[in-house]
């Protein structure tokens, strides 16, 4: 279901709880993969209680960009945000010039 909602709606950004009654994060993370090596840098920020060193190193080894405990401050999930969807932003820029630039050198 989760990769049928990012087809669906094509996020900037994932906000991921790590600890949901039907599947875990790392679960949606390993469901979503396919579809996000498709996608120019889909960042995934994950939300979790649990402060485990496990459960941070199965986000990013699963492909979460950045990790936050709970409880949350308000302020830094903002900027966390921010900077995540400022760099999805840029990616995306980049890659945008970089085609440019290669149909340009075709057409010289």
């Amino acid at each position: 279901q989760s990769v049928m909602l990012c087809q669906a709606f094509q996020p900037d950004l994932i906000l991921l709880d790590w600890l949901m009654p039907v599947m875990n994060g790392y679960q949606v993370l390993q469901a979503l993969a396919p579809y996000m090596q498709q996608q120019p840098y889909l960042p995934v920020l994950v939300l979790t209680a649990d402060m485990s060193r496990e459960s941070w190193q199965l986000a990013f080894s699963a492909g979460a960009k950045d990790f936050l405990v709970k409880p949350l401050d308000i302020i830094e999930v903002q900027l966390r945000i921010r900077n995540l969807l400022e760099l999805r932003y840029l990616y995306l820029k980049l890659q945008e010039q970089g085609q440019s630039l290669q149909r340009n050198s075709q057409n010289v």
